[in-house]
């Protein structure tokens, strides 16, 4: 893999510094917090959330995907950069995609939730099948 990523369009380096910030935020992790956990400076983890890096280091993302126990591909995908064979997980994917504003993704995220209680189905990716599980 490339190690550094870049992002060559200013709108997707806000959404993707958007995202982790308000990952983070969920889950209740200060700045500080979050930086220590994933061993990267803080200056440079606030810099991403801010988008006013382009080029941030495929480890820096990792780390800080980790801690935010996010799929690396979502980061890449809201990035507007996937690695080949990966799919991020379903509602950044619509997000980025459909260029939805956060009350529309929160309303499918809803929906979504609600139909898959109704279906006994989980979108945690951690609980499907492992690679190949599933294929005849």
């Amino acid at each position: 893999m490339n190690e550094d990523l870049y992002i060559n369009d200013n709108e997707n380096i806000v959404k993707l510094g958007k995202l982790l910030r308000s990952r983070r935020e969920t889950l209740g992790l200060s700045l500080r917090e979050a930086a220590r956990r994933a061993n990267v400076d803080k200056g440079t983890v606030s810099h991403i959330e801010q988008g006013h890096i382009r080029n941030p280091g495929a480890d820096v993302l990792m780390a800080i995907a980790q801690v935010l126990r996010m799929p690396m591909g979502d980061l890449f995908a809201v990035a507007g950069w996937m690695p080949k064979g990966e799919l991020p997980t379903l509602m950044p994917y619509l997000r980025t995609k459909y260029n939805l504003t956060p009350d529309e993704t929160k309303e499918l995220e809803e929906e979504f939730a609600r139909i898959a209680r109704e279906k006994g189905i989980s979108f945690n990716e951690y609980e499907g099948p492992l690679d190949g599980e599933d294929e005849f």
